[in-house]
């Protein structure tokens, strides 16, 4: 499945996802999806949190999320990365995503303006 599609530019000011943005495994679409850390775009995948929240990830089971972050075990907002997972930002031309400390401010707030999806 295609992932990025330079043919599909968008703007980040639209608010809106490019149509190749969507869960691997349930398909949902205009919601905040996760990427594997340091995976060539080829062997690329995107998760959405309810998917991301049912997998194990490095051995642990991640049990809640809320706006864009990961939980503790007391509840208290965490990391928005989880194991190998990162927020997955794609480059307004569509043609590949952002490294996580690279994202430029616009596109971080799109993706926290982004719906949970949970």
């Amino acid at each position: 499945m295609k992932i990025v599609d330079k043919k599909q530019p968008f703007s980040y000011v639209s608010g809106e996802t490019p149509e190749t943005y969507k869960c691997r495994i349930c398909g949902q679409t205009h919601v905040k999806l996760w990427r594997k850390s340091h995976t060539f775009l080829e062997h690329q995948t995107l998760v959405c949190a309810s998917c991301l929240s049912r997998m194990h990830t490095e051995g642990k089971f991640v049990p809640k999320f809320a706006n864009g972050r990961w939980l503790d075990k007391h509840g208290r907002p965490n990391s928005d990365q989880i194991g190998i997972y990162m927020p997955a930002v794609p480059t307004e031309d569509n043609d590949t995503f952002w490294g996580y400390t690279s994202v430029p401010p616009a596109g971080c707030k799109w993706w926290n303006n982004l719906p949970d999806g949970i």
